[in-house]
């Protein structure tokens, strides 16, 4: 447990790739900046003592078929000018929040969970909210703006009422 980061990329030319694998108990799980690509599938970022994930200064951090649990900060971090998150079936638990945004930068979810982060899916600052783009489909626990909610299924029929 510390403050240190798990995994840090830098750099536009920087191509990073995490398969199978445990990220855990640091100050920030993966930071990716300056350009950086960060591409992370079955993997477990859990247990620290700030974010799973930040990504910012143009910087993109791609997670599949992963979890991100129990972080005492959000579970992705999205700062600075143009970070860029993409969640795929991805399960977002037990974190101070799903998502936070803290400058302009976007989010793509899809097919992912949200559950039980104390402050909700996602959050925006008050002065920063029009710079966030969210764009995704299916998740439980969050319903991207615009997106069309399932309809709801019908319940059985009323019995008759008697005249």
């Amino acid at each position: 447990t510390g403050s240190y980061i798990g995994l840090r990329a830098e750099d536009g030319t920087a191509e990073v790739l995490v398969e199978d694998s445990i990220v855990s108990k640091g100050g920030t799980g993966v930071v990716a900046a300056d350009g950086a690509r960060v591409e992370i599938k079955g993997t477990t970022v859990s247990g620290h003592t700030a974010y799973a994930l930040a990504a910012g200064s143009g910087a993109e951090i791609r997670v599949k078929d992963s979890s991100l649990t129990d972080n005492k900060d959000c579970a992705a971090f999205i700062h600075d000018t143009d970070g860029r998150v993409v969640l795929e079936k991805v399960l977002l638990r037990r974190n101070k929040c799903g998502v936070q945004f803290a400058g302009k930068g976007s989010l793509d979810v899809r097919l992912s969970r949200f559950r039980d982060n104390s402050m909700g899916a996602v959050a925006l600052s008050p002065l920063q909210g029009d710079l966030a783009v969210i764009t995704g489909y299916g998740n439980e626990g969050f319903t991207v703006p615009g997106e069309k909610k399932p309809a709801a299924r019908k319940r059985a029929a009323a019995a008759p009422r008697g005249k």
